[in-house]
């Protein structure tokens, strides 16, 4: 299974906002497909959306995945894209990457 983030704008459900508010849910797009039984993983068509996002993407559920997304974005603007600045779950991690590889210090490739 995904973790819970929204499929349209990428933003986290378990961010401390979204424990505040309603945190959104999943929706179950027209193309889903089930995993066969004892198969891990997500299944196609099955998506995560924010509170904010959430009611917009049940109204499409009836549609593709792709035809929802389309509608979507054309509805909402231009997707919000991930995080470049290090933020979200994996920040600390992307920070002290970039500042390995910006420094002149690191040792030379073998």
């Amino acid at each position: 299974m995904k973790p819970p983030v929204c499929h349209f704008c990428n933003r986290s459900l378990d961010s401390v906002k979204s424990r505040r508010a309603k945190a959104g849910d999943l929706v179950q797009f027209a193309d889903y497909v089930p995993l066969p039984p004892g198969m891990c993983g997500h299944p196609h068509g099955l998506e995560w959306f924010c509170a904010e996002h959430v009611d917009a993407a049940r109204a499409l559920s009836r549609m593709r995945i792709d035809e929802a997304m389309l509608e979507l974005k054309a509805g909402h603007g231009a997707l919000r894209q991930p995080s470049t600045n290090g933020g979200g779950p994996f920040g600390r991690w992307l920070r002290a990457l970039r500042r390995y590889f910006a420094s002149s210090d690191r040792p030379p490739p073998r």
